[in-house]
């Protein structure tokens, strides 16, 4: 039987001496952590709940080393957050924007180095589950865009509370630079104790967080909940959600504003029981390597059951970047095809095959330009099917993987062709 932990943390203030007189009032975080809290306490989580002045930076330190200290392979994690969300100076070098994003406890700020820390604690084949309610920026010019947004009817129709504008989570630029100024030792310590980011090698864990918007957005906060905890609880319909955790974090996705785009990220080792899970679930799912589908080959061929592939790529590109890359695990087989479209409904050939364009799919095995088969760990989308895909605001990508160079024989895809809306994707912005 495996064992279930989980981990609420929601602050509707902080103290104020740690921020430069700013208590961060918020309404609706001990709501949030409640409520996460009674879906846990219901399917037999050992749980903890932190609020305010109990929420402080060695508190959930310390619960999380707890954590890690008891489970096991097998088990799983649940820990959710919701407050305030900043950034703090990356002084170790593992932030391509040159900022380590932030959760503002009641103390001081805690930062992603820190979780990430915390993560290469656990076991090989303990789960993780992440939500967090919380912005991830807190630069003076999008908070001042944000605040006018939140009076414009397309904002307010997705979201009133008590038919007001809404609050946004995010630590103003000034008290974040003081804070930071403060306790600047403090802050740097804990990156350059923390390590760098170096990618999944560090975690043997699994690690699944499902945030409350991409990095260049801001939450929206409420009387009774934040709007993306009020969507997820919409969603879980008080158990009645059935799917994985990729099709959880869809529909959640579905039903938010465009203005707000919650966030789905994998970190660690690959364990498709798990991501193939209802989410919160506690039994099952010990590290199983990569992901595990079947599916419909590019020629409508039925695929082979086996260890399957499973394909990641960045969370967000601009759409002054260049071709995104791609990391690809084959699974039994070595040699794949990479497609990526900006309706999910493409990948079923069979019954959407008329509507892919250039403009809207792409696929290796489609261009005369490109290998038969790809080999490798990495794949980079060639510039002009960037440049034709790129007006999309998100784009879904999967792979198909076969033993052959030159056959489609034993074909397997990493998402199956009536399930692309559960495929990974990423949002493209301005």
């Amino acid at each position: 039987m495996a064992t279930g932990v989980s981990i609420h943390v929601g602050l509707n203030r902080v103290d104020p001496a740690a921020y430069n007189n700013w208590d961060g009032k918020l309404s609706g975080c001990i709501n949030d952590a409640t409520a996460m809290k009674a879906i846990a306490d219901g399917l037999g989580y050992t749980s903890q709940l932190m609020t305010d002045e109990q929420a402080t930076s060695a508190a959930v330190i310390e619960a999380l080393g707890q954590a890690a200290q008891q489970l096991a392979s097998g088990d799983i994690l649940l820990v959710t957050y919701s407050g305030h969300g900043g950034q703090v100076p990356d002084v170790n070098g593992d932030e391509d924007d040159g900022q380590d994003e932030t959760w503002v406890l009641f103390d001081r700020m805690l930062i992603d180095d820190e979780l990430s820390g915390m993560w290469k604690q656990f076991k090989e084949g303990v789960r993780i589950f992440v939500l967090s309610d919380s912005c991830h920026s807190g630069t003076v010019t999008r908070v001042a865009m944000y605040s006018q947004l939140a009076s414009h009817p397309a904002l307010s129709r997705d979201y009133k509370p008590n038919g007001k504008a809404p609050a946004f989570r995010a630590i103003p630029a000034d008290v974040q630079r003081a804070a930071y100024a403060k306790a600047k030792g403090v802050y740097n310590t804990a990156q350059w104790a923390s390590g760098k980011k170096r990618g999944v090698d560090d975690v043997e864990a699994t690690v699944l967080l499902i945030s409350g918007c991409l990095d260049n957005q801001l939450s929206s906060d409420g009387d009774g909940n934040g709007l993306f905890t009020a969507n997820l609880l919409q969603v879980w319909d008080s158990g009645n959600f059935s799917g994985s955790y990729s099709a959880f974090w869809q529909k959640i996705l579905d039903n938010m504003p465009a203005t707000q785009s919650p966030n789905y990220l994998k970190v660690g080792k690959e364990n498709s029981d798990f991501e193939g899970q209802k989410p919160f679930t506690i039994d099952g799912a010990a590290s199983s390597g990569s992901s595990s589908n079947g599916g419909t080959s590019a020629s409508g061929g039925s695929s082979t059951a086996g260890a399957g592939p499973s394909v990641s790529g960045p969370e967000t590109c601009q759409r002054s970047d260049s071709a995104p890359g791609f990391t690809v695990t084959t699974g039994a087989n070595a040699f794949y095809v990479f497609e990526i479209t900006s309706d999910p409904q493409l990948f079923n050939g069979t019954e959407h095959g008329n509507d892919r364009t250039t403009d809207n799919f792409y696929a290796t095995w489609k261009d005369d330009s490109a290998p038969l088969r790809e080999t490798g760990p990495s794949y980079t989308l060639p510039d002009d099917a960037w440049q034709k895909l790129l007006a999309a605001d998100r784009l879904y990508f999967r792979v198909g993987t076969t033993p052959a160079q030159d056959s489609w024989d034993g074909y397997q895809v990493s998402t199956l062709d009536d399930q692309g809306s559960q495929a990974p994707s990423f949002a493209v912005t301005d």
